[in-house]
């Protein structure tokens, strides 16, 4: 797996940040999304919501699933102020394949740290005990 210049170390934990927010609007992830993401990076607060807030709040990392409902993350996304993107790592977590690759593009677009983890890899990862 690749990942952007600077968060190569993501895979030893050394990207630690203490309140994630994820967007995902499937409750049965939840626990799968949390525990990744306490291992990974460390995070002691998790924050769900099914659609894209309009402040992040002190969310310093956001992982977002594609899908979400009716509109699209992307969608969601759009109606948001370039402001209030900065300043957090994000996470796409999709497993859609093209989708996950505009919602990815479009932050990528807009200068945004992004970091592409499927939620099957998650589930594989959290589920089979590996670090």
């Amino acid at each position: 797996m690749l990942w952007p210049p600077g968060l190569e170390p993501f895979r030893d934990g050394a990207l630690a940040v203490r309140r994630a927010l994820v967007v995902d609007d499937t409750p049965e992830r939840y626990a799968v999304l949390e525990s990744f993401l306490r291992r990974r990076f460390s995070v002691s607060a998790v924050r769900f919501a099914p659609r894209v807030p309009e402040d992040f709040g002190e969310a310093e990392l956001v992982s977002l699933d594609y899908h979400l409902g009716e509109e699209t993350a992307l969608d969601q996304m759009r109606k948001i102020s370039p402001e209030r993107l900065l300043g957090r790592v994000y996470l796409v977590h999709s497993t859609g394949g093209l989708e996950a690759t505009m919602l990815e593009d479009w932050l990528r677009k807009r200068g945004l740290v992004v970091v592409r983890y499927p939620y099957s890899l998650m589930r594989m990862e959290v589920r089979g005990g590996k670090r």
